[in-house]
């Protein structure tokens, strides 16, 4: 959640700029780790869905699930719009794979 949307804020690059996209994602993971008290490296392989930095380097960030939350927020009154656009990612990705 917190990578997700520390993305957000960031907005995307283009998949191009390789430096960019690999400078963001280590201030993320560095966030991350910060935040709940770890290193970055355990931040990464544990905390931090690898699905959240696929999605950020194909420039989709939790903005870009906006219309899919509008719609869930209506049958998920417990989930926060935030979560609602990580869940919207995650889903996203697992129809990919299928």
């Amino acid at each position: 959640m917190i990578a997700a949307l520390a993305f957000d804020e960031l907005g995307t690059v283009s998949k191009e700029d390789q430096a960019s996209l690999d400078k963001n994602i280590k201030s993320v993971v560095v966030s991350v780790s910060e935040q709940l008290g770890n290193t970055p490296a355990v931040a990464k392989s544990a905390y931090i869905d690898p699905r959240v930095i696929d999605n950020y380097i194909e420039g989709k960030t939790a903005h870009y699930f906006l219309d899919q939350v509008k719609h869930l927020i209506k049958d998920n009154q417990n989930l926060s719009e935030e979560e609602l656009s990580v869940l919207c990612m995650l889903r996203e990705s697992l129809k990919q794979k299928s």
